[in-house]
């Protein structure tokens, strides 16, 4: 290689710069960019610690009020959009997720043959009613770090009928949790105010 090309190559980078300069200047000229002195709407900050995001969950009936009036054939309809990771037949298979046969009631990350999540190999006891809807309504909040790509189900209703379906998919089915006290005294007060006021 001689000087001639060496003249060339630099000529040809030079060229580039150049070009690469000219384009800037010219683009910054077409598109300016304006800072605002304030935003262009206000977001109000949450003063309640994020309470309200779970607002909705912490107003709901106990899962044992739920599942009162849950629909396991619903819930089997709804189990569909798990059923590409999870089996639910006495098979036992795992797919992606483990097999839920006999799930409830059973203790959490007990399967032998899967690979767990170290989150909910960490965890203790069982997938109690209680801890069930917890995880069914948003996993990744209940055990973050898990494997499981699900945004979870929303309504309580929703998540009970998933529950009294897959209690049915076991070779011994749990009896329902009974309803917490204080909310069977509110149904009872409730129903009692309304006879009073209809007399």
């Amino acid at each position: 290689m001689d000087t001639y090309d060496l003249t060339r190559i630099f000529g040809a980078l030079c060229a580039s710069l150049l070009l690469f300069l000219g384009v800037t200047y010219l683009l910054e000229g077409i598109y300016e960019v304006h800072v605002l002195d304030e935003p262009a709407y206000a977001v109000a900050p949450l003063d309640d610690g994020g309470a309200s995001a779970v607002a909705g969950a912490e107003t709901e009936p106990h899962i044992a009020v739920l599942l009162q009036d849950a629909d396991p054939a619903r819930g089997e309809k709804l189990f569909k959009r798990c059923a590409a990771c999870h089996q639910a037949d006495n098979a036992t298979r795992h797919g992606v997720g483990p097999a839920l046969w006999g799930i409830v009631g059973r203790d959490i990350a007990s399967l032998e043959g899967f690979a767990y999540s170290s989150t909910l190999e960490e965890l203790a006891g069982g997938w109690t009613w209680e801890n069930m809807a917890a995880f069914l309504a948003d996993p990744k909040g209940w055990a973050p770090g898990t494997k499981m790509n699900f945004a979870g189900l929303r309504k309580g209703k929703d998540r009970a009928s998933v529950l009294l379906w897959l209690n049915s998919r076991s070779d011994v089915p749990l009896e329902l949790p009974e309803p917490p006290l204080e909310e069977v005294s509110n149904e009872g007060a409730g129903d009692g105010s309304e006879n009073a006021t209809s007399q």
